[in-house]
């Protein structure tokens, strides 16, 4: 991996992140304030998790991709999530076709999720939910 560790005028910044096991590849650019609390996104792009599961010693198989975007709505933080994947598994447990696009504010200190989280199946053992469809409001 590789990234620029800066400071200028007072301000921190993280340029050039770009993390790569196998085929995937975390990239962004982040800038930090006094109390380190960082603005900017990171992208995701995990065709094969198999290799980052190991990592944690798990074992896991399917893909990732989507954005975590930093910001700030005044003095408070909020992180706003867009990933998909078309498969992941971990033993006998698996989604299938699952998109989450929620913003969770005030994440530092009184978190508020919004958002929706949509998937065609998950499947545990022998039990598949199918057509989930979860709106989260604030």
């Amino acid at each position: 991996g590789s990234a620029v560790l800066a400071t200028a005028n007072g301000k921190s910044a993280i340029n050039g992140l770009l993390l790569s096991l196998g085929k995937n590849r975390i990239s962004g650019d982040l800038a930090l304030d006094d109390k380190f609390v960082p603005e900017g996104t990171i992208s995701l792009d995990l065709p094969d998790i198999g290799p980052l599961a190991a990592l944690a010693l798990e074992k896991a198989e399917g893909d990732v991709r989507g954005t975590i975007a930093f910001s700030k709505t005044g003095a408070a933080p909020q992180v706003a999530i867009k990933a998909a994947t078309a498969s992941i598994t971990r033993g006998d447990l698996q989604a299938k076709a699952v998109s989450i696009d929620a913003l969770i504010a005030n994440y530092l200190a009184a978190p508020v999720i919004s958002g929706k989280i949509r998937a065609d199946t998950v499947t545990s053992g022998g039990t598949v939910i199918r057509g989930i469809d979860v709106d989260l409001k604030r």
